[in-house]
């Protein structure tokens, strides 16, 4: 596993947390609509059971009613450009929350999205 981007110093638990523990969340597992406040985000290339490279993006944040961090993770480019772009205009100044969506394109194709919510 190699990180290729961050948002801040994260902790190693942090890092574990983001990129090898159990109980990350999939983006493709989440209704539509789903929310998490954004605390951080890692990018980092890893080796799937078939031995191909893929480039992942982890999410670190709060759900309401939860106390403690929950991680989102994706493999999605549709989501990780939108996450990007949304990241790119608040540039860590000020919190903000995103939502997962999906839709599909005009050749039947699902893909996963991620909006501000």
């Amino acid at each position: 596993m190699k990180i290729t981007s961050q948002s801040r110093e994260f902790s190693k638990v942090e890092i574990y947390k983001m990129t090898k523990a159990n109980d990350t969340i999939s983006v493709k597992d989440l209704p539509d609509g789903s929310t998490l406040l954004v605390d951080g985000y890692l990018t980092y290339d890893d080796i799937n059971a078939k031995g191909e490279e893929i480039h992942m993006l982890s999410v670190i944040g709060f759900i309401e009613g939860i106390d403690k961090p929950v991680v989102w993770t994706c493999q999605s480019q549709t989501f990780k450009q939108d996450f990007s772009d949304i990241w790119a205009i608040f540039n860590d100044e000020e919190k903000f929350m995103i939502a997962k969506g999906s839709g599909e394109s005009k050749a039947g194709r699902k893909f996963l999205k991620c909006t501000l919510a």
